[in-house]
């Protein structure tokens, strides 16, 4: 499993760089957990003691560095006699009862917003955690044991606590994962087994078939530990969909082996069409759906590399799989009983494949209508598309994680850090006078931008100040350089108490200097502004001392990381509908062949964009995959209704509208049995806790199924209509060279046969 957030940035980025950097110079990176509650009583001795408490316990836990409530705040004292400053809580015995909201606030103004909101009514407690144990299965049982406490607190004082924080939320999707693996291929297996025996009623095919995938499954999951992958958050959906996709091949060959022995009763024929009509087209849609996976593999974003890797190599083996298994069964196994061909003969799928024929031959220009009508509004919703992306996308609105982030957001502004790191060029020149000037100026600077709060050098100067004053809150405020000077045996004194101000606000080094606040969870667009707005007034103040700066943080890098996914998916989509058409020129011969797929299949791609337009779902890591992922999969029944098609052709001795009749009805009911299974597939991801996956599911369903639409309406339409343009000779010649049995007697394969039944 994989213990942290999604890796989006390839490594060579210079955001992910500087990131990188800052976690490497610099302590308490991303590594707190806060706990908020609200009360009437937060005065009350009661609450006091019932939260000191809770804190003991809480830091009691193997893993956890430190917890930082009200009472444990810090005051400086001067020590006149000594010439230096002493550190001491802020609460003692003798002062418990003083009010500690008014004394944290008005009287220590270091601490305002810290430990209380603006109205007094709420109190936060910050949980440091050792660092070494952030990223592997042990924080799923610091976080779980920290659970258990507040648990027992709420039980006990009857208030709520809100969690969040960092390594909460990522610890939340861990979690959520493990369970919904699990989940995901229980409900995949039954829907697509249920689906399977409704359509073929072949309770040993559906066996087979659950087998089949269930091998691939287990190749998926071995892939990742062959090239040293973890479960995320993308690769946990692989087992799934290698079910989903998986099915379809099996429901190919049975169906098409089902009607060739309904034919004729013989098992060797019937397996023989089975492999050498439609395998090739089976081969080629499978490679073409690698491939709408593939092409993710040239984002450089390991997360989905890693994805489209695993997950293109695991559909290219179900194929191997599907194609021997299924072969070798129905070649030894009993031969079919009447009763698993009768689907051919329902009422309704004579029915379906009629009105299609209908509607193909007699209201071409109603699907052409349609479809243009389709693509215009699509458009018109296309435009309104935004692109977004939050840290919490993937939380359900509904959960208590969101709704605990949403409290603390409210009263204490937020929890996503973000860092403002100032390079001053040489060694030990972060604490110098004039830098104090500097970081004041530039915190002061950040309030025009809505943060209120943050922490720099500065702050700790104004309250040595503040002390060096006897605590007078009017003095809390950054030393003048007279004052800066009578301080400075204090100060000394005071840095040989607090070892903790190296590395939190400046670099061992003492050459870099660190700002720190917390936002909300912004969108996207709000968390680029933000950054360009303090990007620009940093060139502005840091221009004429020579510094130079940079913007990091967790935010900052999910931002960038989702700027650059949404980047190169359009590439890779684009990279993706390349291939596959130059796969298609290849099985086809036939450039304006190739135009029409195309068409055909970008038309859902397109109805889908304008649907997220309308509906206001942005662009986002998560809804951008449904365009490769949904492309990939709906060109495999383009290629199944072109090869039959072809093949009739051939058989009809170019009858076009005889060939479309037949390539309807055996390829029609085959892709609406497979079309209705993937939508079902897709839509099991609905399930899922996570908006991102929910939102994957729903989109790449309604494109399948409307790709499904336009393969068995519009593409059979574009054939009879352009016929004249499309029938040339090179489209009549398949590229690979294939047996056709019917020019084998039945005689000679009866004999094969025979073979076979006595062996």
């Amino acid at each position: 499993m994989s213990y942290q957030f999604s890796r989006l940035l390839p490594t060579t980025d210079s955001v992910h760089i500087q990131y990188q950097w800052f976690k490497d110079h610099f302590s308490q990176v991303s590594n707190t957990i806060v706990l908020a509650t609200a009360t009437e009583h937060l005065q009350d001795s009661l609450f006091i003691h019932q939260w000191t408490s809770l804190a003991d316990k809480i830091r009691s836990v193997d893993g956890v560095s430190g917890i930082f409530t009200f009472k444990d705040a810090l005051n400086v004292l001067k020590i006149p006699e000594t010439g230096s400053f002493k550190i001491q809580k802020v609460f003692s015995s003798k002062n418990e009862h003083d009010p500690w909201t008014t004394v944290l606030t008005d009287s220590l103004p270091f601490y305002r917003g810290v430990f209380t909101d603006s109205a007094r009514t709420a109190t936060i407690a910050y949980i440091q955690l050792d660092p070494t144990m952030l990223y592997n299965a042990e924080i799923i049982r610091i976080i779980n044991e920290i659970k258990a406490i507040v648990e027992q607190f709420e039980s006990d004082s009857h208030l709520d606590v809100h969690i969040s924080g960092i390594p909460f939320l990522r610890m939340g999707n861990v979690t959520q994962l493990k369970s919904e693996i699990y989940l995901f291929v229980a409900l995949a297996t039954l829907v697509t087994a249920l689906l399977f025996y409704l359509f073929l009623r072949s309770f040993k095919a559906t066996i087979i078939s659950l087998i089949i995938v269930a091998i691939g499954v287990v190749w998926s999951l071995a892939l990742m530990a062959i090239f040293g992958f973890e479960i995320t958050l993308l690769t946990s959906l692989i087992p799934p969909l290698v079910i989903v996709i998986g099915i379809p091949n099996c429901i190919f060959l049975i169906n098409k082996f089902h009607y060739e022995f309904k034919n004729h009763k013989n098992r060797v024929l019937a397996l023989q069409r089975t492999i050498s009509k439609i395998g090739n087209a089976i081969f080629f849609s499978n490679l073409t759906t690698a491939l709408g996976f593939f092409a993710l593999a040239f984002t450089k974003s390991a997360a989905l590399v890693e994805f489209g890797l695993v997950a293109s190599i695991s559909i290219v083996l179900i194929f191997i799989h599907s194609l021997i298994v299924i072969t070798l069964y129905f070649l030894y196994a009993p031969a079919p009983k009447e009763r698993h061909m009768q689907h051919f003969d329902r009422r309704w799928v004579n029915k379906w494949t009629g009105m299609l024929q209908k509607v193909v031959f007699n209201y071409r220009g109603w699907v052409f209508g349609v479809n243009v009508l389709i693509v215009i509004v699509s458009i018109v919703g296309l435009v309104r598309i935004k692109t977004s992306g939050r840290i919490t996308d993937d939380l359900s609105r509904n959960s208590k994680t969101f709704t605990d982030l949403k409290f603390i957001e409210e009263k204490f502004n937020g929890i996503e850090p973000v860092e403002i790191i100032i390079d001053t060029g040489k060694k030990f020149g972060a604490k110098q006078y004039s830098n104090l000037q500097l970081l004041y100026k530039i915190q002061d600077s950040l309030k025009a931008y809505g943060i209120s709060r943050s922490l720099s050098l500065a702050d700790a100067a104004s309250f040595a100040t503040q002390a060096f004053y006897n605590g007078n809150s009017a003095m809390y405020r950054i030393p003048t350089r007279q004052e800066s000077r009578f301080m400075a045996r204090f100060l000394k004194s005071l840095e040989s108490q607090n070892t903790q101000v190296s590395g939190t606000l400046y670099d061992p080094t003492e050459r870099y200097l660190r700002i720190h606040f917390q936002v909300k969870d912004l969108s996207t667009h709000e968390m680029k502004k933000l950054k360009q707005q303090i990007s620009s007034m940093l060139t502005n103040v840091l221009s004429d001392k020579g510094f130079t700066g940079f913007v990091t943080g967790a935010g900052v890098l999910f931002l960038e990381g989702t700027e650059y996914l949404v980047k190169n998916l359009f590439q890779s989509l684009s990279i993706a509908i390349a291939l596959i058409a130059l796969l298609m020129f290849y099985l086809f011969k036939s450039w304006k062949m190739v135009l029409i797929s195309l068409i055909t299949n970008l038309i859902p791609l397109i109805f889908t964009a304008g649907v997220m337009g309308f509906a206001g779902v942005p662009l986002k890591p998560s809804t951008l995959l449904v365009f490769g992922i949904a492309f990939g999969i709906s060109v495999d029944d383009t290629i199944h209704f072109l090869a039959k098609y072809r093949q009739e052709l051939q058989k009809t001795n170019w009858n076009i509208p005889d060939s479309i009749r037949l390539a309807i009805h055996e390829t029609g009911i085959s892709m609406f049995y497979t079309s209705v299974i993937l939508f079902c597939g897709f839509i099991i991801f609905t399930f899922s806790s996570f908006g991102g996956t929910v939102a994957l599911g729903l989109l790449v369903s309604l494109t399948l199924l409307i790709a499904m639409l336009t393969n068995l309406f519009l593409l059979p339409s574009f054939a009879l209509a352009l016929h004249k343009h499309l029938a040339d000779e090179d489209f009549e010649n398949p590229p690979l060279t294939v047996v056709d049995p019917d020019d084998q007697s039945d005689d000679e394969l009866t004999e094969k046969e025979s073979i076979i039944e006595s062996k």
